[in-house]
């Protein structure tokens, strides 16, 4: 099961959006909070095109952990709605990893709008 939450996050000249999806077994306990850009909640320019991507996990369940990670970065809400990321798709990553993960796609440009989107597994 999949849970979705929106947060708007800006770096740089650039804008980026963030999404999550989460999951913990059927009781979807797990719960992603705190998206940062750069150690920043919601910052409205940060100056470099491959920013570090952060967020804290909370759960009402014992030893609910993440295992595994999918960044999505899109240039709109759309696509990220249809899980379409035409800047980066990380693909699905096995780690337990949530700070600093390091943007690997396209270079964004100065001013240049962004969203991004998290799905977690435990």
């Amino acid at each position: 099961m999949n849970q979705a939450a929106r947060n708007a996050l800006y770096f740089g000249v650039i804008l980026l959006t963030a999404t999550v999806l989460t999951s913990c077994g059927r009781s979807g306990g797990l719960r992603v909070t705190d998206l940062r850009t750069q150690y920043r909640v919601n910052p409205l320019g940060i100056g470099t095109a491959m920013p570090q991507l952060s967020w804290t996990l909370q759960s009402d369940v014992r030893n609910c952990t993440q295992s595994a990670y999918r960044i999505l970065v899109a240039e709109s809400e759309k696509l990220l709605d249809e899980e379409l990321g035409c800047l980066w798709d990380s693909g699905k990553v096995e780690s337990n990893e949530t700070l600093n993960i390091p943007y690997e796609g396209i270079p964004l440009g100065s001013g240049q709008k962004c969203f991004w989107m998290v799905r977690i597994w435990d």
